[in-house]
């Protein structure tokens, strides 16, 4: 297991950043960035300074030192017993070599072959398990279970009323006001698109858009004159109110208050 296992992701982002890693975002997986890291580490001509300038590097290099260690350990056993078995035998008169063990060879291949395969599926299941933290562990998954959560109390109702022209509207006012706009104030209120160009839109922009917009729709006041396109979004506000509630400003607001806990 890797000494960077039990950081958090945002550590493993400040050493990123520290190291002066290229092409690290935020979105990469915390198992590719270790990888990112230990591979930086490995091909450096000298460890880096542990007293002074990296101090949270020292328990990597003890842990490099600790397999060195091992692996030798282990070398020295191998040569010994190889050794001993090149050493000449001597068998006794009036006794043979036979031997009586109850355990056959196909028994304790059985038997290793178990014990790998039980390796690699507790391997597997690990890196599943870091691969679904890693993927859960980001804003645009937190943003997709909200969205999701704000679809089913949106659609709910309209599958009971079964209403063409108000599911349309009440459909169209929740993708438009609830992910078009703040995504597009998102991308062009971006205060991080020089330190993190890969990031299309500034997610605090994002979700304090999306507070903005849900607290504005709570306090207009909607009557049902005007025509068309007005009377379309009006009906489709109206359902917001009446469906979601607060709900697209709770979203908001914790969206807000993970971006600045994850950056």
């Amino acid at each position: 297991m890797s000494s960077f296992s039990r950081w958090k992701k945002v550590e493993l982002l400040d050493l990123a950043e520290k190291l002066r890693l290229p092409n690290v975002g935020n979105n990469v997986r915390k198992s590719d960035l270790i990888a990112m890291i230990e591979e930086h580490l490995n091909v450096l001509n000298e460890p880096l300074d542990v007293e002074v300038d990296y101090p949270e590097l020292k328990s990597f290099y003890d842990a490099i030192v600790v397999k060195h260690e091992t692996e030798e350990a282990e070398a020295e056993e191998v040569e010994g017993e190889e050794a001993e078995d090149q050493l000449p035998e001597r068998v006794l008169d009036g006794f043979n070599k036979l031997d009586f063990s109850e355990e056959s060879d196909e028994d304790s291949t059985f038997k290793f072959a178990f014990e790998d395969y039980l390796s690699d599926v507790a391997v597997q299941v690990q890196k599943l398990n870091e691969s679904l933290q890693d993927s859960l562990s980001t804003i645009q998954s937190v943003d997709a279970l909200f969205y999701l959560v704000e679809f089913y109390f949106v659609v709910r109702p309209l599958v009971a009323r079964q209403d063409a022209w108000l599911s349309s509207s009440t459909l169209v006012t929740w993708a438009v006001f609830s992910a078009g706009v703040p995504a597009l104030v998102g991308y062009y209120v971006n205060f991080i698109r020089y330190e993190l160009p890969e990031v299309q839109v500034d997610p605090m922009v994002f979700h304090l858009a999306k507070f903005l917009v849900g607290l504005g729709i709570l306090n207009v006041e909607l009557d049902a004159s005007g025509s068309g396109w007005q009377l379309f979004f009006k009906l489709g506000l109206t359902s917001w109110v009446h469906y979601l509630g607060q709900l697209p400003l709770v979203f908001g607001l914790v969206g807000a208050l993970l971006t600045i806990y994850i950056f």
